[in-house]
């Protein structure tokens, strides 16, 4: 599925007030810390997304050198691996013992994401991170391919990730 168009992007938005007793508050913003934009995609053409649903204790594994993309296709290789968005939820609001975390697989890990560590996602909590688009992204290839997601928690987590990358 070559990707018609793409872009990555994460933004912090904040302002804030100080009360000063008989003056009017000091009041600064909206302040906006921002990055990532529209990217090339006759260079970055593939995206993985899924929607996993981790039971507690339990891991799964996406290969980034063979998957089904969105439209169906099959056999879908990664070159590189310019942008991830996961983010953690319990698949059952009122049991929301997780912990995810989303890190090398155990054969052939990837290690772009946090090196040969992982990310912990706690239940609502999210990561993003990206590449700079002229550097080429995080290479994958035959021994480092594997992605593992694993929920340490007592009870099913769902977890949505997203893979922008290049074939």
């Amino acid at each position: 599925m070559p990707l018609d168009a793409v872009s990555l992007s994460a933004a912090c938005r904040f302002s804030f007030a100080r009360p000063v007793a008989g003056w009017a508050a000091l009041e600064q913003g909206t302040n906006q810390v921002a990055f990532g934009g529209a990217l090339d995609p006759a260079a970055w053409d593939q995206a993985y997304a899924g929607v996993l649903t981790v039971a507690g204790g339990g891991a799964a594994t996406i290969d980034l050198t063979n998957f089904t993309d969105l439209t169906g296709q099959t056999g879908v290789a990664l070159a590189a691996v310019l942008g991830l968005i996961a983010r953690a939820e319990p698949a059952d609001p009122d049991n929301s013992d997780i912990a995810v975390r989303v890190g090398p697989g155990d054969a052939n890990g990837f290690q772009w994401l946090a090196g040969a560590g992982a990310v912990a996602l706690g239940a609502g909590e999210s990561v993003v991170k990206m590449g700079a688009p002229a550097g080429g992204g995080g290479a994958v290839g035959g021994t480092h391919r594997t992605l593992k997601v694993a929920n340490a928690g007592a009870d099913a987590a769902t977890v949505t990730i997203v893979i922008i990358g290049h074939t």
